[in-house]
């Protein structure tokens, strides 16, 4: 035996600005802007009609009122914007998974915690693959701090470029100089 690499290691990961896996354990977050709905899936390479190049494959983003051609293998997703407390960032956290989305339904219609960006999360994740289960727990939150909110105003993400093939990061809305002297 050699201690060359230990039993139990694994290899660091970096957040990205997705939270689509949730990690073993818990992750809190804290939604900070209201939901998007719809279906997603993938599609092998072509041109991005987006960026208009070449691409090996892609997500593909539509409304939960479009046709949707089931060959195409789509899942439902709900999107949010949230704060991650453990990476302190703002990210898109995309679910998809029942296991996820019956309690979250729960909390949003009872009336001790109705709108979640009212309050935190915490999703727990035991298990791997098909035995994989998920938790969720609401938690009572005092007022977001001034920093997250300050985080979450400058990231300007605008959740329905998803639906146009564009990254809700990147964009950002030009504003008319003429127009903020008026206001």
């Amino acid at each position: 035996m050699t201690d060359y690499l230990p039993k139990n290691y694994q290899e660091p990961k970096l957040p990205t600005n997705y939270l689509r896996a949730f990690e073993q354990g818990d992750t809190k977050v804290r939604i900070m802007s209201p939901m998007i709905r719809g279906w997603k899936f993938w599609v092998e390479g072509g041109i991005n009609p987006a960026t208009n190049q070449e691409e090996r494959g892609r997500m593909i983003y539509l409304p939960e009122d479009a046709k949707v051609d089931p060959h195409t293998k789509p899942r439902f997703f709900w999107g949010f914007v949230v704060y991650n407390y453990k990476y302190e960032m703002i990210q898109i956290m995309e679910i998809i998974s029942t296991q996820i989305k019956e309690p979250l339904m729960g909390y949003f219609h009872d009336d001790q915690w109705g709108d979640p960006r009212g309050y935190g999360l915490v999703i727990s994740r035991e298990g791997v693959g098909l035995k994989t289960r998920y938790q969720v727990r609401p938690y009572p939150n005092s007022d977001i701090s001034e920093a997250v909110q300050q985080l979450y105003k400058d990231a300007n993400i605008r959740m329905e470029l998803l639906f146009e093939g564009k990254d809700p990061f990147k964009e950002s809305v030009e504003v008319d100089p003429k127009a903020v002297e008026r206001s």
